[in-house]
């Protein structure tokens, strides 16, 4: 018995979040498989056993429901609100893991991903490492072995876990080295200044390379500390840096109000 069933035996709001994941993806039994494989990877590694993930999950889902909370009484996210994360990296890891399998929206943005693996052929750079989940990802779907990963800091795990691939733990900025493919996924929302980052990126493109990225729009995570409230100031940005939508996608989050529309969006965008 691997770990998600563990889990989904002892939770029944995650037992149900899964569920709806098998039914309405039934053609991705593989994409799963290899998801909560590297859960049980990940578990194993850390020693984690299915009532602590679950315990750790619920308690993260727990403070976002207060952070939403205030952003629908104040509209502030919670830096705003001078509230600084206090959030380990193994807890996050795990909240990053048991979303993809519990929820629509970020099981919707990772098979995208997923996706898009096929297409990108050579020199692919992928920034923001986390739990490694994208790694694994573009490690079983893309054609390349030409994957250059990028983050500030990264984790035992995951040096562990792909120690076959050269992993760059630095900031990603004026590399020489030109892409013809640059991932930034659920990364821009944790920047101060991302319209900086994405100029960055395309800087490094080769002449109609492709950057896949998202935007987090009234998302109040603890660590988030941009807003994407605006498509056209969005798009305005990307057309300044030189770059332009090949492909984009809105993908909405289940709430619980009216009052609350937090959704992302998936885009696809080629160096001008």
């Amino acid at each position: 018995m691997n770990i998600v069933s563990s889990i989904t035996k002892l939770d029944r709001r995650l037992r149900i979040g899964f569920n709806k994941i098998l039914s309405k993806n039934s053609e991705e039994h593989k994409f799963i498989e290899i998801i909560s494989n590297y859960l049980d990877d990940f578990s194993g590694y850390h020693d984690l056993t299915a009532d602590l993930i679950v315990q750790i999950y619920n308690n993260f889902l727990l403070e976002y429901t207060k952070d939403v909370q205030d952003f629908i009484k104040t509209g502030n996210y919670p830096f705003e609100n001078s509230k600084l994360t206090n959030l380990k990296r193994l807890d996050y890891d795990i909240a990053l893991i048991m979303s993809v399998l519990t929820t629509q929206h970020r099981f919707r943005i990772l098979k995208l991903f997923k996706d898009s693996c096929y297409y990108a052929k050579r020199n692919i750079a992928i920034i923001g490492l986390g739990s490694g989940l994208e790694l694994e990802i573009l490690r079983h779907y893309c054609q390349s072995k030409d994957i250059f990963p990028y983050d500030i800091e990264i984790s035992g795990f995951v040096k562990e876990n792909f120690k076959n691939i050269n992993l760059y733990e630095r900031e990603f900025s004026n590399e020489k080295f030109k892409f013809s493919t640059i991932y930034a996924l659920e990364l821009l929302e944790h920047l101060h200044d991302p319209f900086l980052f994405i100029k960055n990126c395309t800087n490094c493109l080769e002449e109609n390379g492709s950057f896949y990225t998202t935007t987090a729009s009234n998302i109040p995570q603890s660590d988030h500390l941009y807003n994407f409230d605006s498509a056209s100031h969005f798009k305005r940005n990307l057309t300044l840096s030189g770059l332009s939508i090949n492909f984009s996608e809105k993908i909405s989050h289940e709430t619980f109000s009216e009052n609350f529309t937090p959704y992302n969006d998936w885009y696809h965008l080629i160096k001008n």
